[in-house]
């Protein structure tokens, strides 16, 4: 706080009225001393008592009396005099620097008082802003934001600011035709072209004149593909302001609506694809129709093609749903493309498309690796249930379907289940008829079904698309022999009913008519030829062995005529034994060879 010049003065003033009060007592006490010491000096005598003068009690002096005198003793008038000159001089120098320096700090506080006064409108209009501001949120920062975002090419996060921008315009603080047009630019870089569209119009409404926002929305109507939208806006134009450029650019897109009518309605056949690529050239910049080209060409189970259509679009420039395509063409062409499908879907995690496929992918292989593992380690039951979670995940890719199908009907035919061990090489050949390891399987799985016919068939079919394959040629031979076999057997009429002497009547028709059901013309009519001729042949077997044994005549004759050939099959093949046991005789003895011998043998020879 700034000295007083009023309260500093009154200290030096008592100061001084203080030192003069000292002084007068002094000289009192000094006046006083001399009448004492001259009153001594005319006394009668040193220790005798006049009684006019001392009182009875004071016979002589104090010496501690006399100390206080000698102490106190006053100074001398030039004594007070030298004093005096030098205090007065030094307190009126204090007294002037003290003025000087409140009237410094008056002027100080003047200056300052001053300025608060000019500034306080402005500060006080600040401060209202800021507190409206924080009331109600800021329109302009929150632009300022967003621009940043942009200028930085964060495109998403500036399309968010610009939003909330938009949502706090009410504060007057920021034109929303300028938030709306900030944004569509935003939305236009983030490949949100609807969105695009729906801002630039809005804008336009208002500013009829704006040329740039109508060409903007015509662009990103083109850009998704839309091109009867883009001619619509362009519709909006007032003809003043209606450029060449659009004009020109309008007359293409009207012409190239009818090729894109055409394009869609013959996708995915060779004059679809050559319209899309027509479309393409003229709007080399437009990536939907590429894409629908692409689509186009997959739907012909061309994938190799449709991947390198959409691969000529770089990384910067590839939009989410290019990485979709791509991934997904991959993952329909077989689990061995799988980790390349993995690898164009990391860069585009955060959308929800590639999210799901990547998400789909990764389930279905892990459902197939975790089944492959429970089949080496022979538990076929876990295994089942894993082919069939990971078939489950996706009915739609047929080149991941044929393998499951495959691998679980191998685990079928592990567990005796025959018939679905077929079922599911059937339909795995349905999905590709060239697939021969499926056609080889389905053939074990019939031969454990003792349908000779049906394995012959397949396994001629496998070595039809492997004929290098030496294993599946001997099964091949193997499914020949039983079928002479069968056929020789289907002459006994209680092999083809399955039955035996002792069956019932009630029993024997029974188990024919569930046979005839299996083996009717009627019941196969879908087969294939060769299944046809084999269900034919069967189905007479089973009447011509069914009308015999239900006739107990019939049946007489028929028992009788099998015992003379079965004696008669017993006497050939003891007949036959008997003549290669003699034959080896001969040759290990070096006797006469056997007819059609080889001539003596050493006995000393081993076999």
């Amino acid at each position: 706080a700034p000295i007083s010049i009023v309260g500093a003065a009154a200290d030096i003033k008592n100061f001084l009225f203080l030192q003069h009060g000292e002084m007068n007592e002094e000289k009192a006490r000094k006046k006083t001393a001399a009448r004492s010491s001259n009153a001594l000096l005319t006394s009668p005598g040193v220790g005798e008592l006049n009684p006019n003068t001392d009182p009875p009690a004071r016979k002589e002096q104090s010496p501690g009396r006399q100390l206080f005198v000698d102490a106190h003793a006053l100074p001398s008038p030039s004594e007070q005099k030298a004093a005096k000159a030098e205090i007065i001089p030094k307190h009126r120098a204090q007294l002037l620097a003290l003025m000087d320096e409140e009237m410094g700090q008056r002027a100080t506080i003047l200056d300052e008082h001053t300025t608060s006064h000019l500034e306080m409108p402005r500060t006080s209009s600040v401060k209202l802003k800021s507190l409206r501001s924080t009331r109600t949120g800021c329109s302009k920062q929150v632009k300022m934001e967003a621009d940043d975002h942009y200028e930085k090419g964060n495109y998403a996060q500036a399309v968010a600011m610009y939003s909330k921008a938009i949502a706090l315009s009410v504060d007057g603080t920021t034109r929303l035709n300028v938030l709306l047009g900030n944004r569509s630019a935003a939305l236009f870089m983030a490949q949100d072209y609807a969105q695009c569209v729906d801002d630039c119009v809005k804008v336009t409404l208002t500013e009829p004149a704006n040329v740039k926002l109508y060409s903007r929305a015509i662009k990103a109507a083109v850009m998704m593909g839309d091109l009867e939208k883009a001619a619509q806006v362009h519709t909006l134009v007032d003809p003043q302001y209606v450029t060449s450029q659009m004009q020109t650019e309008y007359n293409k897109i009207v012409q190239a609506i009818d090729d894109l009518k055409e394009a869609n309605r013959k996708h995915g056949t060779p004059d679809g694809d050559r319209m899309w690529e027509r479309l393409m050239t003229k709007f080399s910049e437009t990536h939907v129709f590429r894409m629908q080209l692409a689509d186009s060409v997959a739907a012909q189970s061309n994938y190799t093609k449709a991947i390198d259509l959409l691969s000529l679009l770089t990384a910067p420039n590839r939009p989410p749903g290019v990485a979709y395509r791509i991934a997904k063409y991959r993952y329909m062409s077989g689990f061995e493309h799988f980790d390349a499908a993995k690898s164009a879907l990391q860069e585009f995690l955060q959308d929800a498309q590639c999210a799901k496929m990547l998400a789909l992918i990764k389930a279905v292989d892990e459902a197939k690796q975790d089944g492959n593992n429970l089949f080496a380690t022979r538990n076929f039951a876990a295994s089942v249930d894993q082919y069939t979670k990971a078939i489950e995940l996706d009915l739609t890719n047929g080149k991941i379907l044929r393998i499951l199908y495959c691998n679980r009907a191998a685990a079928f035919k592990e567990l005796s289940r025959f018939q679905e061990g077929v079922d599911d090489c059937t339909r795995a050949i349905d999905l590709d008829p060239a697939f021969g390891k499926a056609y080889a399987r389905r053939a074990r799985c019939l031969m454990l079904q003792k349908n000779y016919d049906g394995a012959a068939r397949d396994f001629r079919a496998a070595l039809q698309h492997d004929p290098s394959d030496k294993d599946i040629a001997k099964e091949l031979k193997n499914a020949e022999e039983a079928i002479a076999k069968e056929i020789e057997k289907e002459k006994d009429f209680f092999y083809v009913l399955d039955i035996d002497s002792r069956t019932t009547d009630v029993e024997m028709k029974t188990k024919y008519r569930a046979l005839c059901l299996r083996w009717h013309p009627d019941k196969n009519a879908d087969k294939s030829a060769d299944e046809k001729l084999v269900a034919e042949r069967k189905f007479k077997a089973l009447n011509e062995a069914y009308s015999t044994l239900s006739n107990p005549e019939k049946r007489r004759e028929y028992e009788l005529k099998r015992d003379r050939e079965r004696y008669a099959n017993i006497n050939r093949a003891s007949t036959a034994t008997a003549n290669a046991a003699k034959y080896t005789r001969t040759r290990h003895t070096g006797g006469t060879a056997a007819p059609g011998g080889y001539g003596s043998y050493n006995s000393n020879t081993f076999w």
